[in-house]
């Protein structure tokens, strides 16, 4: 690791760093206690796994000679992958284990324990060569272009959002009304009005919420402007109409507040925390729309009654779910080599296709989400991201795993040379939080990565 680390990175205090030991020492014990307490068959392993991956997590932060800091993009990567998935799901995966998985029916819990070990050991091979990779990188200068201040950017953001909202209302008319827009997510994927006109025009849509992320970056002032935030809520409700995505309202808040994390130096807790609330209240009510449109034959017979402790419920429901019995990872590797084979690269042949409308060329290559649910659940109508870590080995097995993290280890330090020697740049500003936030090494998030940072 390197030893050099900027004030650029926003350094975290030698007491918080305590905080965040004294955390996971609680959360490893608390699951130790509730894994022992249930005991499930397999257990054991599966909790030793989990010990020796949050073990490596800690690692960076007492690293010697080296400061971390919370725009560091190693100590990033620990908060929005790691702690994030102990928090939504991996620790009460532990504690209370896996009695069934909706792709590998017939498999015990024993078994089923043994495929969370491998899952959390195999993460932690991920991190040891993310740290290599960051690590073995030198540190050398990059200096980009410094162009002039930004002008006019209200008018600016308002012709993007212009062309946003008329991605949608070509949506709306091609659907027949607004109501059939908001029951796309409950019909066939072929049926889907994206499916029949483009997926461009849910992408043009989609776009409007880049504005307010590159708005920040070249705007320090922009945070204190009633407009500013008016711009937002419009197109995080465009996004939401045109495509049925939470983490498209999500994802973009927090690389504002990053953004604004870089221009003032400093951690606002608070705000952290309360954003945090927001967003899992958020998730859950919109999830809870989501599924009743789904169920629904027409938009009059849709039936949401929420309440904040059942937004609340539904969103830490549904992230237990996801990363248990309906956990793509874990499908995976119960499923390869035997079920299905490896992909070989398979997956990754799909990134340049994000590029190309469908249109022009017809059926692309699947990302990995969709060969998830396709070749293992046998479903079609839906995608199953399973991260990056079970993308890459289901692609080359255990060199999979090892190249894919080397390589992202070295592509993070490259960015961080980026940003430590233009980081009064707006450019490098916003190129660096969409790498922070968007460029994690799987199909999935590499294609929103490149959907939202060319129009930006």
């Amino acid at each position: 690791m390197s030893s050099y680390t900027s004030d650029l990175f926003v350094p975290i205090s030698f007491r918080l760093r305590i905080f965040v030991a004294l955390f996971f020492f609680a959360i490893a014990a608390a699951v130790g206690f509730l894994a022992y307490f249930n005991g499930y068959s397999g257990f054991g392993f599966a909790y030793l796994a989990f010990v020796i991956y949050l073990a490596l997590a800690l690692l960076p932060f007492f690293w010697p000679k080296f400061r971390p800091g919370i725009l560091h993009p190693v100590i990033f990567h620990v908060i929005w992958v790691v702690i994030k998935g102990v928090l939504l799901g991996h620790a009460p995966l532990v504690a209370y284990g896996l009695s069934s998985h909706l792709a590998l029916p017939g498999v015990g819990t024993y078994e089923l324990s043994l495929l969370i070990s491998k899952m959390f050991l195999l993460s932690s091979l991920g991190l040891v060569f993310l740290y290599l990779g960051y690590s073995l990188t030198p540190v050398f200068k990059i200096r980009l272009k410094q162009f002039p201040a930004a002008r006019y950017i209200f008018i600016k953001s308002i012709m993007w959002l212009s062309l946003s909202i008329f991605g949608l209302l070509v949506l709306i008319l091609s659907a027949g009304g607004l109501a059939e827009i908001l029951m796309q997510r409950g019909i066939a994927e072929s049926e889907r009005v994206v499916t029949k006109i483009g997926g461009q025009w849910a992408w043009l849509a989609g776009i409007g919420v880049v504005i307010p992320v590159a708005w920040s970056a070249f705007d320090k002032k922009c945070f204190n402007k009633f407009y500013f935030w008016v711009v937002c809520v419009i197109s995080f409700f465009v996004k939401f109409l045109a495509t049925g995505s939470r983490g498209g309202i999500i994802i973009p808040l927090v690389m504002i507040g990053f953004v604004w994390i870089v221009h003032n130096r400093s951690i606002p807790y608070k705000s952290i925390f309360m954003g945090l609330f927001f967003s899992i209240v958020v998730l859950g009510a919109l999830g809870k729309f989501r599924q009743a449109t789904q169920e629904a034959s027409h938009f009059y017979e849709v039936d949401v009654e929420l309440s904040l402790v059942e937004s609340l419920s539904s969103s830490i429901k549904e992230f237990v779910n996801r990363f248990g019995e309906n956990s793509g990872a874990i499908a995976i590797y119960g499923s390869v080599p035997f079920q299905s084979e490896y992909l070989l690269g398979e997956s990754y042949i799909s990134i340049p296709f994000v590029f190309i409308p469908g249109k022009l060329i017809g059926e692309k290559p699947e990302s990995i989400g969709k060969l998830v649910a396709l070749n293992i659940y046998n479903r079609s109508d839906t995608a199953i991201p399973p991260g990056p870590v079970a993308e890459a080995y289901w692609n080359f097995s255990y060199l999979g795993v090892i190249s894919v993290f080397f390589m992202y280890g070295i592509m993070l330090k490259f960015m961080a040379n980026v940003y430590r020697f233009n980081g009064d740049n707006p450019v490098a500003i916003l190129l660096y939080v969409f790498v922070l936030v968007l460029f994690v090494p799987t199909t999935e998030t590499i294609y929103d990565f490149f959907q939202q940072i060319i129009p930006a």
